[in-house]
């Protein structure tokens, strides 16, 4: 992506978001994780000791807005239909085309932001199973001059959690969400919980702690 369209991103208050390409967490330290929340009060716990757990955590470790109004209860099944037209498009497209026309396609100042935001839900922040974008943040994309009104840790950090508690009492084979953060949140942590198994402790160091340094 070059650097005009890089510039609209930052200007709108979400230039933290480029400095992730390629962060990632692996599934078996993120299960592991999952498997120590404790579904009644939402917090982490490791041998007693609780870590925080919250929107706010969302907030300080990846830098995203906070505060403001709640995505979720401004979703509506208008949305989707209503951020069509914004991007003239009959349908939605699934997220592959997202990222093409954001790369090589000359896009309005608005829709380089819009079309960023999509890529950044659907495949780091918010990801799921489906090839297409989720309709539930659509509506947060449809004016660009009110983006940064919207409490978007809170939805990222609800999205998070919504996905642990299908993946546990589900018995789901995988985790959505954003994984990246779910560990990293960790990180200050570490060395407080000798309970912590061995192969995880090392996945933990070789495949995020490093790749944030």
């Amino acid at each position: 992506m070059d650097e005009s369209k890089k510039k609209i991103i930052r200007d709108h208050g979400f230039g933290i978001l480029l400095e992730y390409d390629g962060c990632y967490a692996p599934k078996a330290f993120a299960q592991w994780l999952a498997n120590q929340a404790d579904l009644n009060c939402g917090d982490i716990v490791i041998g007693g000791k609780i870590i925080p757990f919250s929107a706010q955590s969302v907030h300080l470790f990846l830098g995203i807005l906070i505060g403001g109004e709640e995505i979720n209860q401004h979703y509506d099944d208008s949305a989707k239909s209503r951020f069509l037209k914004e991007i003239k498009e009959t349908s939605l497209p699934v997220m592959k085309t997202f990222g093409d026309k954001l790369l090589h396609g000359n896009l309005s100042d608005d829709d380089v932001f819009r079309y960023f935001m999509v890529v950044a839900l659907s495949s780091f922040l918010c990801p799921n199973s489906s090839t297409l974008p989720s309709p539930k943040y659509l509506g947060a994309l449809i004016d660009v001059k009110s983006v940064k009104d919207w409490d978007w840790s809170k939805f990222i950090f609800e999205w998070l959690w919504s996905s642990i508690l299908t993946y546990r009492k589900k018995k789901r084979q995988t985790i959505g969400g954003c994984r990246y953060f779910f560990a990293v949140s960790l990180v200050p942590f570490l060395f407080s919980f000798p309970l912590i198994p061995l192969s995880c402790t090392c996945i933990l160091f070789t495949d995020v702690f490093v790749t944030c340094l």
